[in-house]
């Protein structure tokens, strides 16, 4: 065995470990980036909303700066409308918050909750777990959004009647899809 040849080998490979580099094992933290559906369900106590469970197609990216990871969400196509952002580290849990406008808010158009003609407004902290599923993409199941939910005809800007309902047990997931 020629040792000296071998030395700069691992020097390289715990370099690249040490910086962030491509190598990471099964432990590693999931990555939060490509397509999701955030998929939002309202507390039990929220009987009153006319729709309680509904989702819609997002983007996420992560940025890191090790040991925590920062999470973006956004709407496809890079629309501001929808806020949400959340940090998370190894053992530690995800926190966040997400807010999502509607169109009498911000001058532009609702999201719509698809198959429907409404449209809801979040505001609101979040808490959950992030875990791995294939290809080391991250997911967060069974998450907690503590905050108020608001669902709207599509359009209407009055806030005279419109069924909203604050409470500390929302749900919510990111699903890679």
């Amino acid at each position: 065995m020629d040792t000296p040849r071998l030395v700069p080998g691992i020097l390289a490979l715990l370099s690249a470990a040490a910086c962030g580099g491509g190598v990471t094992g099964p432990e590693g933290l999931p990555s939060f980036s490509g397509n999701y559906v955030l998929e939002v369900q309202a507390s039990s106590s929220c009987a009153g909303l006319p729709v309680t469970r509904f989702a819609w197609d997002v983007v996420a990216t992560t940025s890191r700066d090790n040991p925590i990871q920062t999470v973006v969400v956004a709407l496809p196509g890079g629309s501001d409308r929808l806020k949400m952002d959340f940090t998370f580290a190894q053992s530690l849990p995800v926190n966040g918050s997400v807010f999502v406008f509607n169109a009498c808010e911000r001058d532009d158009d609702d999201i719509p909750i698809p198959g429907t003609s409404l449209s809801a407004t979040l505001a609101g902290s979040l808490s959950g777990q992030a875990s791995r599923v294939g290809g080391g993409r991250g997911e967060v199941i069974g998450g907690s959004l503590s905050g108020e939910v608001a669902i709207l005809t599509r359009g209407q800007c009055s806030a005279d009647a419109v069924p909203t309902c604050r409470a500390a047990d929302h749900r919510w997931t990111l699903r890679a899809r």
